[in-house]
This record gives C-alpha cells, sequence and structure tokens, in this order.
C-alpha cells in the first residue's frame, strides 16, 4: 500500500505528536473530518497507527524498526532522489551488495538500465524489484524473513562473507557524532557490517531526516563510507563528513 500526500502528512503529524485529534488533523490538512476518519480507518488497517476515540495514537516501539510499510512511504521523494544520484556509479557489469533499506530498494529502477550485474541482498523489495530485469542476475540471501522486509539467518552471514563485490550501497537509522553511523535491529546491523568487510567500495544513502539522530546499535564509524549520498545539504551532515565524501542529491 502506498500513501497518497495527505495520507503521509497525516502520519507524519500523528508520529510527531503521538497523539491527535480528528478535529486537528482536519484542520492543520485542509480536509473535511469525514475524509480524515477514512484516512485514519485505512491506515489502522495496515498497521500504521491505532485508532482510539476521536483520533489517533502513534505506539510504534522506539527501539525497533519501524514496519516496512510505515519505512515505505517516509521521505520517499527525498529516498529517489538520492537513488537517482546513486545510480550513476553503476557501470556494467559490476557485483553490489544492497541492505534492507527501503533507500536501497529505490535503486532498483538505475540498476535495471544495466547489463551483466549481479545483486547480492537481503531485501525483499529488492529481490522483487530485480526479478524481471533482463541482464541482472539477483542473489537472496537465505533465512527467516523479517517484518515483511528482509531475510535474516547464520547461514545468510556465512553467504555474505563467500563474496567479495565491487559496491555496496547501505543505510542507517541514524547519524551522529556520539553513535557514528547507526541503526535499530541487531540482526540488520549484523548483515550491514558482513557486507561492510566484503565490499571494495561502501556508499551509504541517507535523507536529511537521519542526521543528529543516534540508535540503539551502532553499525559503523563515520570514516568507513567512501562516498555519501544524501538529499539535503546541512551544517550538521558536514560536521560528520569531509566535503570529499559528500555527494548532495538536492543539489542536481
Amino acid at each position: 500500500m502506498l500513501l497518497n500526500d495527505r495520507q503521509r502528512e497525516l502520519l507524519a503529524e500523528v508520529e510527531a505528536r503521538r497523539q491527535v485529534t480528528v478535529e486537528r488533523l482536519s484542520q492543520v490538512l485542509y480536509a473535511s473530518p469525514a475524509t480524515i476518519r477514512r484516512d485514519l480507518a485505512l491506515l489502522s488497517e495496515n498497521g500504521y497507527l491505532q485508532r482510539v476515540r476521536g483520533g489517533a495514537v502513534y505506539n510504534m516501539d522506539e527501539t525497533a524498526d519501524p514496519p516496512l510499510l510505515l519505512r515505505m512511504n517516509r521521505d520517499v521523494k527525498e529516498k529517489a532522489s538520492v537513488a537517482r544520484v546513486a545510480g550513476r556509479l553503476l557501470q556494467d557489469g559490476m557485483t553490489l551488495f544492497l541492505d534492507s533499506s527501503t533507500t536501497a530498494a529505490h535503486l532498483c529502477p538505475e540498476i535495471a538500465c544495466h547489463r551483466g550485474m549481479t545483486i547480492i541482498t537481503n531485501n525483499m523489495r529488492v529481490f522483487t524489484g530485480l526479478l524481471d530485469a533482463p541482464g541482472v542476475r539477483t542473489i537472496l540471501c537465505g533465512g527467516e524473513v523479517y517484518l515483511g522486509a528482509y531475510t535474516f539467518s547464520q547461514n545468510g552471514l556465512e553467504m555474505v562473507h563467500g563474496y567479495y563485490v565491487d559496491l555496496l550501497f547501505f543505510s542507517c537509522a541514524g547519524l551522529s557524532a556520539e553513535n557514528q553511523i547507526s541503526d535499530k535491529e541487531e540482526r540488520v546491523v549484523a548483515m550491514k557490517q558482513a557486507m561492510l568487510q566484503n565490499s571494495a567500495r561502501k556508499v551509504l544513502l541517507c535523507t536529511g531526516s537521519k542526521v543528529g539522530a543516534a540508535t540503539c546499535c551502532r553499525l559503523c564509524g563515520l570514516e568507513v563510507p567512501d562516498r555519501v549520498i544524501c538529499d539535503t545539504d546541512s551544517a550538521g551532515l558536514r560536521e560528520l563528513f569531509p566535503e570529499e565524501k559528500l555527494i548532495i542529491a538536492g543539489k542536481d
């Protein structure tokens, strides 16, 4: 399920305030109460939020990754912009790791334009997105499927260690001086660290919303990525990375 602009704004309001009324949402979004109630019902049915009398509450576990549907619809335009710029680093015949992030999944159209590519991933959206791409060989790391989004197992980790690839595209949940490059799930971090260890070049894909955030599981140091592609420039981003590493998608 993909959300329209109003539903994304509604969800952002609920996430920011944690509890919000139909009346407020109607005023903020310039929509009728009946429209807001229909949106809330749809979002509740799909696990984005919890309906309560007169409104809705945001009840996600702050230490865990949000559901796939929520992440898919967060910063969609920004992630697509980052992926388009990242696509310029691709060349025919490359072997790539793509991590479990929704940002990495936005690379599928860019990859599909090339030939002789081999993609190794634990990202279910990447795997399904490239199934019909001619000239692209996609290898899914085995294991249990978590959150409907990614696979993980010890065998999957060992599988990653059996490859050495040209390029890794990865994302994160937080970028900060305190916890460096971080994420929210130990399984996610373990797989990304395995990919980092077995990649000739590492490219971090991020949106401006990640800058300044410090999440519970440290992934790697700020020095690890060879390039960092972000949708927006900011003083906070430049405090973390030297200018020669940065590519600002929004400047293109």
